[in-house]
């Protein structure tokens, strides 16, 4: 049970994971060249990135999508989601939104590699509003500068129907800055919607 969140079983400590306690923020990812967002040394206690992107899933439908994580710590995030549809209709436009917000433990923490997973709550609003408990993972490579490979999966319970939400994206760092380009995919029930996406987003 303690190797499950610390990376590291009670007598082989220093041989799982030696910069367990001491991993902190880097100021934006690759900050120095072969480290990514983490440092083993001398970095920072808390994090924040805010990112957004469009979704083409079809000439009719428009999609967006803000994400924001705030890391007070470097064991932790807090991370809000929220993305909107707009399908353009021959009596008017049809509306759909997505809300995320989920508590994250940063499994893994080193200079190259980054793994998550949490809990917490997704909403979705159309004519009628519904709410329920919900569960991501993600991952993030980074191999060197200036890209990243980031993955993510999460899965909520609305109305009784299993909501899933899946992204994956290359990133392109520069500076405190990130432009990406990758794939994004909803479904509900047997409805699904995805597409290719480009956006970009801020380190602070």
């Amino acid at each position: 049970f303690k190797g499950l969140f610390t990376g590291a079983w009670p007598t082989e400590w220093e041989n799982h994971n030696p910069h367990f306690w001491t991993a902190s923020y880097a100021p934006y990812p690759y900050h120095s060249p072969k480290k990514g967002l983490f440092v083993n040394a001398n970095g920072r206690r808390h994090a924040v990135n805010v990112t957004g992107h469009y979704l083409h899933s079809s000439a009719t439908l428009r999609s967006y999508s803000v994400r924001s994580r705030f890391s007070p710590s470097p064991f932790y995030n807090i991370e809000a989601h929220v993305s909107g549809f707009t399908e353009a209709g021959q009596t008017g436009d049809d509306h759909l939104a997505f809300y995320d917000l989920y508590f994250n433990y940063h499994r893994v923490r080193t200079e190259t590699v980054m793994f998550w997973y949490g809990a917490g709550i997704k909403g979705m609003q159309r004519e009628d509003e519904y709410y329920g408990p919900a569960a991501d993972v993600g991952l993030e490579v980074y191999p060197g500068r200036p890209l990243s490979f980031y993955g993510m999966v999460n899965i909520g319970s609305l109305n009784s129907r299993a909501v899933w939400e899946s992204m994956f994206r290359v990133n392109l760092h520069l500076h405190r800055s990130v432009v990406y380009l990758g794939y994004q995919r909803f479904a509900v029930g047997r409805v699904s919607i995805g597409g290719p996406i480009a956006g970009l987003g801020l380190y602070f």
